[in-house]
């Protein structure tokens, strides 16, 4: 049977905030011109891409991947290009459910129209209401 699914917010249990793991490819023919806008004409576009890894327990009844996050410790291993790749293989271990907090929210998040604070408010994952105070 498929996991029954909802939209929730992850985040750090104090709220700080969280460090994903990216990897960027970025032109070096000069075709990027300012504020690194593609320029028409050129061959090569800026992309990004999430690094994904297997999911903790706390993300797990969500999805079976999440976002490789980074300990701040760790910010400039991960930045250093002399890194050994063994050691940056192991920074994509799933970070510690004990340092997160979930909640589910609307399936409003789904749409890119909506966008205000009330989309991280928590609701009801069964109903897709906000809970009752009473």
């Amino acid at each position: 049977m498929p996991k029954k699914t909802f939209p929730a917010l992850v985040n750090h249990h104090d709220c700080e905030t969280l460090t994903t793991l990216t990897v960027e490819n970025a032109p070096r023919d000069g075709s990027l011109g300012r504020n690194r806008r593609y320029r028409k004409g050129a061959n090569s576009i800026t992309s990004c891409a999430i690094i994904t890894t297997a999911a903790n327990e706390l993300v797990n009844h969500l999805h079976d991947r999440m976002p490789a996050i980074l300990q701040p410790e760790s910010y400039d291993v991960w930045l250093d290009p002399e890194t050994d790749l063994t050691v940056l293989k192991k920074l994509l271990s799933p970070f510690p459910s004990s340092k997160m907090k979930s909640h589910p929210v609307s399936s409003a998040v789904n749409y890119p129209e909506n966008n205000s604070v009330e989309l991280i408010v928590p609701v009801d994952a069964e109903l897709g209401t906000t809970p009752s105070l009473f």
